[in-house]
């Protein structure tokens, strides 16, 4: 009887991205379940981590602008007032149109 050997375990292998690889690697996952068990044992008995200060209020930015269009923002134009004198220079009123005459030059009625 012919008996076969045993083939081992194939290697799973993954592709990540971390700040110690930015490019990225491939990882065995294997060792990145026992990694991160042994990182969740050394953060039960870390020292707490501190609170965050308060957020302080910026004039403006692309992330305070995200936040108002994510969430809705009042906005207020003030408005510019152009001179009536002005204004009609640019958009003055059209001349009314020419009135239509009943008879055309060179026509027999």
């Amino acid at each position: 009887m012919v008996q076969r050997k045993p083939t081992p375990a194939a290697k799973r292998l993954i592709w990540r991205i971390t700040e110690a690889a930015p490019l990225g690697e491939y990882v065995d996952a294997a060792e990145v379940a026992a990694s991160a068990a042994a990182a969740a044992a050394a953060r039960s008995v870390a020292a707490p981590v501190p609170t965050l200060p308060e957020a302080t209020v910026s004039s403006g930015g692309w992330v305070v602008s995200s936040f108002e269009l994510l969430h809705g923002a009042d906005v207020t134009e003030g408005y510019d007032t152009v001179p009536g004198e002005l204004f009609d220079s640019f958009f003055s009123p059209s001349p009314p149109p020419a009135p239509a005459a009943d008879k055309k030059p060179g026509t027999k009625e």
